[in-house]
């Protein structure tokens, strides 16, 4: 499950590093790249959830590789529905999901660090 995750993450973030520079005028692609960029910070956040909900029954804060995902997935919601379409707020969004992944990655070392197994909890 971690590996799967991490994959997800990666894919997420490389379609969004295609949408930043679409942004910035240096590719033009489709939106079918935004959709799959949706599509994956969505499964990103499930895959987070399933993979660290020991976590979440620790805490807020030993959680919050698992509840920080939604963060960037709320914040890109907004911006894919008009709702905020200020420039900085994509740049706010990249930044949280930065965070995101590496709450996660956190994540996944304590649990490595205590030597437990990714059902057990942390």
């Amino acid at each position: 499950m971690q590996m799967a995750l991490r994959i997800v993450a990666l894919l997420t973030l490389l379609l969004g590093a295609v949408l930043a520079l679409q942004l910035l005028g240096v590719v033009l692609v489709s939106g079918l790249v935004n959709m799959f960029h949706l599509l994956l910070g969505i499964a990103t956040v499930i895959l987070a959830f399933a993979a660290l909900s020991s976590a979440l029954r620790d805490g807020a804060w030993r959680g919050i590789g698992a509840w920080f995902a939604v963060v960037p997935l709320v914040m890109g919601l907004l911006y894919y529905t008009n709702v905020i379409r200020l420039p900085v707020w994509i740049w706010l969004h990249v930044l949280m999901g930065l965070l995101a992944i590496g709450f996660i990655e956190m994540a996944f070392a304590r649990r490595r660090r205590l030597g437990r197994a990714p059902s057990e909890q942390l």
